[in-house]
């Protein structure tokens, strides 16, 4: 059997509709996200209306220099591609690497998937962030 017929498949893809897209998508989950955080990652996450789980993944040069950032990036949308089953379809995740990144994938995977649980357990014990008085 192969990719293609195998049902199961369209849902271990990366596609479009999987990232968080553009500044405004960012801002907000910057702005109104649960934070979760080691000194390997920072998950932030956010409730979506799009009822998908979604990613996106935000590397500063700080990080290091682009081979590194590339490939923390890769190990980071791996993970989720392949444990999204796992994770809280109604939140998107928005994740900063740090410098204590695991190398590896079983790493990476593991510690995104302790804080994403985290962050999404805190965020829905937290009331609506509308109903919030701003500072």
């Amino acid at each position: 059997m192969t990719d293609a017929d195998d049902p199961q498949s369209g849902e271990r893809t990366f596609r479009k509709r999987d990232r968080v897209r553009g500044h405004d998508s960012f801002d907000d989950v910057f702005a109104q996200g649960t934070r979760a955080a080691s000194n390997a990652m920072l998950v932030l996450v956010s409730k979506n209306a799009a009822n998908i789980a979604r990613i996106g993944i935000s590397v500063g040069r700080k990080f290091g220099d682009s081979p590194r950032r590339n490939r923390a990036k890769r190990l980071l949308r791996e993970a989720f591609r392949l444990h999204r089953a796992e994770l809280d379809p109604s939140f998107d995740y928005v994740v900063v690497p740090r410098s204590e990144l695991p190398p590896d994938m079983d790493g990476v995977a593991r510690e995104f998937l302790r804080l994403a649980a985290k962050a999404t357990a805190a965020a829905t014990r937290r009331p609506n962030p509308d109903s919030r008085p701003r500072p």
